[in-house]
């Protein structure tokens, strides 16, 4: 914690220390039935008694290992690759691009990710039109995270039609849940909340990973509609959820919605606690935007404790990560947070420096209502500077 004294930082060093050690401990055991699942799926590739057995299990083990540890996952999607092309087996390829573009997701290396999905649906296989609507589904989340919000909403709506077209509606809720996240970004609360409600009608797949995210979707709309009784309830749903499931996503949902419920109560001390748990969590898997979310989380708390020296210590890690993967909407979020810190501690010229960029972001992302904020946010920079 930052602290005024220096009897006071040594304390705060002392419990950040511990806190840490703790944290480390809670999540350093894995659960036993992920181990077997890999272990199982490790032992039958040993077995396999051709090439092609070799690609279907690999590409088995990548996904399975994609819920907590996404790196090892992307290296067997890799792996997958290469042999599936060595053997000319499309229907190992098209998987295997499909599984290299979640590892790229992942990490933050959009554009990587978005030529995998293109690729595998490009692929054409026997009743293939699954396997294409599900890259789609992940392509609108790769617009999401980069602020082309025009482009996620064209191709999930191009794939909805199609999935209602062919009556393939395996991946139907998976493309209503992305179609809500970004409505949910554009502000557009209540056409997020009718969207969930149409993925949750046609849910295949009821998991606890499903249901969790479905959850933590519901709370993000409910919380940013000013429900704060309804996106309570889902939080509660989101965690019990996350807890059933082996994902470290899901786990890292619950912790997001746990910083949000603890913030609005003004619970500083266990808003923070989930921060580092979810920071950890996210070490762990190597998911870039919810690690940037989290230290933007982190800054946010620090900053209501007056702390800034950590505020924007968080802000500027959460601000690296997003501009080397070009989450432009997070960086218009985060140079906002910036400009609030550095107002707080009368820099007015900082401040500018950093709104200005955020509206620069928000110009570009055609954010009007994110661009009015920076107004606002302008004008008592230059009131307080002439007081």
């Amino acid at each position: 914690m930052y602290c005024k004294s220096i009897q006071q930082r040594g304390q705060c060093g002392k419990i950040l220390l511990v806190l840490l050690v703790i944290i480390t401990s809670l999540f350093e055991v894995g659960k036993a039935q992920d181990k077997k699942q890999i272990d199982s799926l490790e032992n039958l590739l040993k077995k396999a008694e051709t090439d092609y057995q070799k690609v279907d299990i690999l590409n088995q083990l990548s996904f399975s290992l994609y819920d907590f540890n996404d790196s090892l996952g992307l290296i067997k999607a890799l792996q997958a690759l290469s042999l599936s092309k060595k053997l000319y087996y499309k229907n190992g390829e098209k998987r295997s691009l499909t599984l290299v573009g979640i590892g790229y997701f992942s990490s933050g290396k959009y554009t990587l990710s978005k030529q995998s999905f293109i690729q595998s649906s490009n692929i054409v296989t026997d009743g293939d039109e699954e396997e294409n609507h599900y890259n789609n589904a992940f392509l609108g989340n790769v617009y999401c995270d980069l602020g082309q919000y025009d482009s996620a909403l064209h191709v999930l709506q191009a794939t909805e039609s199609d999935i209602k077209r062919t009556t393939k509606i395996r991946y139907l809720s998976r493309v209503y849940r992305t179609k809500a996240r970004v409505l949910n970004t554009l502000y557009r609360y209540s056409d997020a909340i009718e969207t969930l409600k149409l993925a949750e009608a046609s849910l295949v797949n009821n998991s606890p990973a499903v249901l969790s995210e479905l959850y933590f979707l519901y709370f993000n709309a409910y919380l940013n509609a000013g429900n704060f009784s309804a996106a309570k309830k889902y939080a509660t749903l989101t965690c019990e959820q996350a807890k059933l499931s082996t994902s470290n996503y899901s786990m890292v949902q619950c912790k997001l919605c746990e910083i949000d419920i603890s913030t609005h109560q003004a619970d500083y001390k266990n808003a923070l606690k989930y921060t580092f748990e979810g920071i950890h969590l996210t070490k762990l898997f190597g998911y870039h935007f919810p690690r940037a979310q989290l230290y933007l989380k982190a800054s946010e708390v620090y900053s209501e404790l007056s702390e800034y020296e950590l505020a924007a210590s968080f802000a500027f890690k959460a601000l690296s990560l997003a501009q080397e993967s070009n989450m432009q909407g997070l960086m218009a979020e985060i140079n906002g947070t910036l400009a609030w810190i550095f107002k707080d501690q009368k820099d007015y010229r900082q401040a500018l420096k950093y709104v200005n960029e955020s509206e620069r972001i928000r110009t570009i992302l055609k954010d009007k209502r994110g661009i009015a904020n920076c107004y606002n946010t302008k004008g008592l920079i230059y009131m307080l500077e002439g007081d």
